[in-house]
């Protein structure tokens, strides 16, 4: 065969530099300057650049080997750097970074923890969270030994239709009902009433009704383990909850064995371990919805998003179902879908609950999506 004309050697090899040029050009990171700060959002500038949400349409979806492969290729692979770099600059990072440095009051973003904790200092947290539990146990049962005087407890009534931990405490102790009772209403609303919200990854009813006849011995004995004692909670598909699957939001599931520490807590002080919620496959989207799972779907209007990832958590919560789910959160996995989804949801501190059993990694901090601010302080 002939060999290539040199011209035309050229003309590719001009292509090739043009091209990596223009590759090079828009996966730079471009500095942002400081200027004079500002108090008020009318005095910032962007040089003329505007950042506004747009509606995304025709995006590809993906789930299983499919996701995880892209999601190495973005993460991972030696293209990693250049593919982040692009995205980061084509979602319009730069103009946010701009008016962030035009505040008087900056603070200093925290993405990650920035003391790695040692085992002693582990150990010493710890302990302190298991005391602190303790406590929480005591006060809600002070909180129910007023329920003649509401108004001591300084607790805010939900809207109609949610009940709080303390209203199922109250219910159980006036004897009008059993932790049974209550539990197969849950059952007909998660498998019937609600199904069409897609909240559950993982929900097996006879191991509701077992824990349920165990809440109604303790409950017939008068001995209940706390205020959780026959309260209905669920956990992120992300948590190990004994004989449910966890899937991390896709169909690679996997049976568990034992619970992690927030499981194992909970069950421990006599709350009633329903299921896993979903979540968005790997955590890896805001906006809530699983492929997979084709949801959770937004209780107050099936056309907008719950808010993710944990998504299911607040769906659950926000339905009405249960007045406490357990989310994590890695970058807003917990406060976004307490936001778009109307209920309350505290993202802790880096340690605070413990990963120890879940499937999570130490730079995601796990907490309670509630009906009120006195269930998130009794979680």
């Amino acid at each position: 065969m002939g060999s290539f004309n040199p011209l035309f050697r050229w003309a590719v090899f001009g292509i090739a530099i043009a091209v990596l040029y223009q590759f090079l050009v828009i996966t730079q990171e471009t500095p942002v300057s400081v200027p004079e700060c500002t108090e008020t959002m009318e005095d910032m500038s962007t040089d003329g650049h505007v950042y506004n949400i747009v509606d995304l349409k025709n995006i590809p979806q993906s789930t299983g080997p499919i996701l995880k492969l892209k999601s190495y290729i973005v993460t991972r692979s030696i293209f990693s750097p250049w593919i982040i770099r692009f995205l980061i600059n084509r979602n319009g990072v730069r103009t946010i970074r701009e008016l962030a440095a035009q505040r008087c009051r900056r603070m200093p973003p925290v993405h990650f923890p920035v003391h790695k904790a040692s085992h002693d200092e582990m150990h010493a947290a710890r302990l302190w969270t298991e005391s602190y539990a303790e406590t929480v146990y005591r006060n809600g049962l002070e909180l129910s030994k007023r329920r003649e005087n509401p108004s001591e407890t300084h607790e805010r009534n939900p809207a109609p239709g949610y009940r709080t931990i303390m209203d199922y405490h109250r219910l159980y102790q006036s004897k009008k009902a059993t932790p049974s009772q209550v539990m197969e209403r849950l059952i007909q609303g998660a498998e019937h009433d609600l199904k069409h919200l897609h909240m559950f990854a993982s929900f097996r009813p006879h191991l509701i009704r077992q824990q349920a006849v165990e809440s109604d011995r303790r409950w017939e004995a008068g001995k209940p383990l706390s205020v959780w004692d026959g309260v209905p909670v669920a956990l992120k598909d992300m948590s190990s909850i004994q004989g449910h699957p966890i899937c991390d939001g896709s169909s690679a599931c996997r049976d568990m064995a034992q619970d992690d520490d927030p499981a194992a807590r909970l069950r421990a002080a006599g709350a009633i371990l329903v299921g896993t919620t979903v979540m968005t496959e790997g955590g890896v989207t805001p906006l809530g919805y699983s492929v997979f799972f084709d949801g959770p779907f937004n209780p107050y209007d099936m056309d907008y998003y719950s808010g993710g990832s944990s998504s299911g958590s607040a769906v659950a919560v926000a339905s009405g179902l249960i007045p406490m789910a357990v989310g994590w959160d890695g970058g807003g996995s917990i406060r976004l879908p307490a936001t778009m989804s109307g209920v309350e949801g505290l993202a802790t501190t880096f340690g605070r609950v413990s990963t120890q059993g879940s499937a999570t990694s130490t730079n995601i901090k796990g907490g309670p999506l509630a009906a009120t601010m006195t269930d998130i302080a009794l979680s």
